[in-house]
């Protein structure tokens, strides 16, 4: 099974909780105490689309710098096996 078919249930469960903190963060009050009432609160006033509130903006805002570590982490890693390769060569050439 592919890497991305477990990826994405994790993805999904990891990232709720960073959906239910805007909720806890904007406390108004105690109308959020705590992360059981505020799924409560939550589901029963939005729906399902009240936990994905802002995610668009939060993607766009976010995506540049973890394209960018991406690509600093692939290079890295490129030029990492591509030393070790050659100096594996090297010393079989001696």
């Amino acid at each position: 099974m592919p890497r991305t078919a477990y990826a994405t249930p994790c993805a999904r469960t990891a990232f709720a909780d960073c959906l239910e903190r805007p909720q806890l963060q904007n406390a108004n009050g105690g109308l959020y105490p705590d992360i059981p009432t505020t799924i409560r609160r939550t589901y029963a006033t939005q729906g399902l689309r009240g936990f994905y509130a802002g995610l668009g903006t939060n993607a766009i805002r976010i995506l540049p710098g973890t394209c960018a570590f991406f690509v600093a982490y692939e290079n890295l890693s490129w030029w990492i096996r591509s030393t070790a390769d050659s100096r594996a060569a090297a010393a079989g050439d001696d």
